[in-house]
Formats: structure tokens, C-alpha cells, sequence
């Protein structure tokens, strides 16, 4: 187990975790986070002003540090660039109150920077599950090398955002979040992979739970209001790389294809 060097004053991992809500979800990921391998880390949480007493009170449990920013104002962009700008530590971990990881999540990722010093961003496999911690039958597809995910980037999402773990430099380097209420993440990772030196990984030594459920801003609710923003971003793509596969990253993005995908998976799942 890696343990907080109390004698240092900036952690190795500044754990960014947005809060609008507090839902039956958010004990178990804290669990999650808690009981992480790998402990040199602080956590930062930006939140609603209206629950700040009460993340106070739930997040008392942790001997790391925790910072904890209550916010007047709504977005997920912009409660991520707060948690990013009062960080300490070199890498930025993704976390959200309704998944939870493997307890090795931090441990594996802080290993593949170690490893490879040309990695600047890395990833998870996932495993979608339900309101009761079941197995779905949505499939989260998984890319793992750098060349793969580049590819996929410019037709779908390929780095699940509540597992990654990122050098803080290069979110800067892109002025961090800019656009988005429902794919802030795809936008600025689009940002990102314009610089080719950027180096992205996916491990599958370890994984991340993502939690499908109906108040969530990626539910299937909220499929117009997505394409909206993820299509104006690959028209833009396609208008300064002229790659036709942000085309088809375009129409693979329509509510109705979406929908037509998610039902024949379902037919698939009760054969």
C-alpha cells in the first residue's frame, strides 16, 4: 500500500470530483475512494452551495485532505476547471459520486506514468452497471493503445472520463474545460489530441464501474441536448482536419441511431 507522505506538502494526485446532488451512489464511491491502494492523493470537491454542509459532514472519514468548494453557479465545465485550479498535485484523477473503481485504480495508473514517461493520459476498462450495482448489457468499448484511441476519438468516446487519470500540465495546456453540459470530456479531449506528442492509454489491469441510472446527465434522456454539443465540436474537426470520420462521428451521434443501437444490444441481451 502507498501511503500519504504527511511530510510533504503537495500530494501526487488531485482527485477532482463535481457534486450537483447527493444521491443513494455517493457512500459507495466514496468508499471506493477510500479504501484506493494508493493514498497519496487529496480530494477536491466542488459542490452545490446548498449540500456543502452536508459533504462536509459525509467526507469526515478521510485522513487525506480535503478541499471542499461550495458553487452559486451550475455546469460540470465549470465545477471542474474550480476543483482544477486549487489543485496541488502533478496528475488530476477523474472521480464521480455515482461510480466507484477497483481498489488498484490509482495504484495501476500512477505505475503506467512511472513506466512510461511519454504517457500523459490513461484510462480504465469499465463495466456499465445499473441502480443495484448489476451488470448491464451495454458494452463500453475498449481501446487501449495510443493509435486506437486517437482513431475512435474522432467518431465516439473512447477514454471513459470518470476513470482517467491526466498530467495536470497538459489540462492547462488547453485552458482546461471549455464547452459542454453533457460532453465537456470528448470536447477538451479533442482539444488535447491535436498536439500528436500527446500519448493516450487505456489499462486493463484495472477497472471502473460507470453507473447508467435516470438523473444522470449521460442518461438517454439527454441524447438531443448531446448531440447538440458533440456535433457543432466534429463539424469543427472536419472543418480544420478535413477527416471524413468526424463525419461519421457526426451521424453515429444521432438520437436516433443511438437509440436504435441501445435497442438491438437489448434484443441481444434476452436472446
Amino acid at each position: 500500500m502507498n501511503y500519504r507522505d504527511l511530510t510533504s506538502t503537495r500530494p501526487k494526485i488531485s482527485v477532482l470530483l463535481p457534486i450537483k446532488l447527493i444521491t443513494p451512489f455517493l457512500e459507495k464511491s466514496l468508499d471506493s475512494l477510500q479504501n484506493q491502494t494508493f493514498t497519496d492523493y487529496e480530494l477536491i470537491i466542488a459542490c452545490d452551495e446548498s449540500i456543502s454542509e452536508k459533504i462536509s459532514e459525509i467526507t469526515k472519514k478521510f485522513d487525506n485532505h480535503v478541499k471542499i468548494f461550495p458553487l452559486r453557479l451550475s455546469g460540470i465545465a465549470f465545477a471542474l476547471n474550480t476543483c482544477i485550479n486549487e489543485s496541488s498535485g502533478d496528475l488530476l484523477a477523474r472521480w464521480d459520486s455515482d461510480d466507484f473503481s477497483d481498489t488498484n485504480r490509482f495504484e495501476e495508473q500512477v505505475k503506467a506514468f512511472t513506466n512510461d514517461n511519454e504517457l500523459d493520459v490513461v484510462g480504465t476498462k469499465c463495466i456499465i452497471i445499473d441502480e443495484n450495482n448489476n451488470k448491464t448489457n451495454q458494452v463500453f468499448k475498449f481501446f487501449e493503445d495510443n493509435s486506437s484511441i486517437r482513431k475512435a476519438l474522432k467518431y465516439r468516446q473512447p477514454l471513459l472520463h470518470p476513470s482517467l487519470m491526466i498530467k495536470k500540465e497538459i489540462v492547462l495546456s488547453v485552458n482546461g474545460y471549455l464547452y459542454g453540459h453533457t460532453s465537456e470530456d470528448h470536447e477538451m479531449f479533442i482539444r488535447i489530441a491535436r498536439n500528436k506528442a500527446i500519448k493516450f492509454k487505456n489499462l486493463s489491469s484495472t477497472c471502473t464501474y460507470y453507473r447508467r441510472h435516470p438523473g444522470q446527465l449521460s442518461d438517454f434522456s439527454h441524447l438531443k441536448t448531446h448531440f447538440r454539443e458533440v456535433g457543432l465540436f466534429m463539424i469543427i474537426e472536419f472543418m480544420r482536419t478535413k477527416s471524413p470520420m468526424y463525419l461519421v462521428g457526426l451521424f453515429a451521434n444521432l438520437p436516433i441511431f443511438r437509440k436504435i443501437r441501445h435497442l438491438i444490444r437489448k434484443l441481444n441481451f434476452f436472446n
